[in-house]
């Protein structure tokens, strides 16, 4: 995948029989020039740098791969001399300026936004102004951890930046990834600070797999027994104890990123079961219209109010949470 100057080969996973005598050759363009020290065969056991660097005919080697593994995956980053050309693509309210070979990839996001628009603006009882998303070519050393995201910083809210290398995930990956963002977008303009970030990570995935879904995107039913499994993990790893997140901001996370997620997306899913599904979330956002919510005091008071109930008991009671009831 290429944004110039700079692109990551991320081979498909190579299988072979455990024991075997593995050499793997990889043979880049001429045009590419090869970071040597960004260059990994990544296995179940280790990672293992190339055993040979071939710049006169643009090769790289693997030949010092343990008998013990047998599946890896290849990474290498270089440098193109490529001119960066990009297009500046317009739908409704929607910019998108993208690399041309990515063109197509970014009308299919143009399009889902545009189609999903009205119903996000029904949902969060807001509009938005004009939204600028470009694609981005991850850090080497993190590929997959980070699908999107949109800077928060001096009160304002940046553009939607998507991982390109997630056009290259199972079917429904990017569209969940690209409303996700668009939502953060839609909570921001709802009044929902960002410190209140377990509710903006948790809304966010939760909305954006139920509009995919209902959408069919592609393969929802894996991606949501993925984040089952990761919830279930959390669950069991700090005993549905999720006061923690409380703390999380866009600045600091409190314990690793991967357990904030699934614990928020649990416990908006879990608020959302109980109290009425989506059209709960409705409720919540008539309740804070024209409001700014910046602590979790008065965003358990609307919660409740959509609730016609109390959530604090659920919140400190059962996920250890730390809130006055104002109810």
């Amino acid at each position: 995948m290429i944004i110039e100057p700079d692109g990551i080969f991320f081979s498909p996973q190579i299988g072979f029989k455990r024991g075997c005598k593995v050499e793997m050759e990889v043979t880049m363009p001429r045009k590419f020039t090869i970071n040597s020290g960004e260059a990994l065969a990544l296995g179940s056991r280790g990672m293992y740098k190339p055993s040979l660097i071939n710049r006169c005919e643009n090769k790289l080697y693997f030949n010092d791969i343990p008998a013990e593994e047998n599946l890896l995956r290849i990474e290498v980053s270089f440098k193109t001399e490529d001119h960066n050309v990009r297009s500046k693509l317009q739908l409704g309210i929607f910019n998108f300026e993208v690399p041309q070979r990515y063109v197509g990839y970014a009308l299919h996001i143009l399009n889902l936004y545009n189609h999903t628009y009205a119903y996000l603006v029904d949902l969060f009882n807001v509009t938005l102004n004009r939204i600028h998303v470009r694609f981005f070519l991850p850090d080497f050393n993190s590929l997959l951890e980070m699908g999107g995201y949109v800077p928060f910083s001096s009160g304002r809210i940046g553009d939607i930046y998507l991982n390109v290398m997630y056009l290259r995930a199972v079917r429904g990956e990017i569209e969940v990834i690209a409303l996700h963002e668009l939502i953060h977008h839609f909570l921001w303009r709802a009044g929902i600070s960002p410190s209140l970030l377990w509710f903006h990570e948790g809304m966010a995935q939760y909305i954006s797999l139920d509009i995919c879904d209902k959408m069919k995107c592609g393969e929802i039913d894996f991606i949501r027994r993925r984040l089952r499994a990761e919830v279930k993990n959390v669950r069991e790893r700090f005993a549905d104890q999720f006061g923690f997140l409380q703390e999380w901001t866009p600045s600091y996370h409190p314990q690793d990123l991967r357990s904030c997620y699934a614990a928020s997306y649990y416990i908006v899913c879990m608020l959302a079961e109980e109290h009425g599904g989506i059209e709960y979330y409705r409720r919540f956002f008539q309740t804070i219209k024209n409001k700014i919510i910046e602590d979790d005091a008065e965003l358990a008071y609307h919660l409740s109010l959509a609730a016609g109930e109390s959530v604090v008991k659920t919140l400190n009671g059962r996920w250890g949470f730390n809130i006055p009831d104002i109810y």
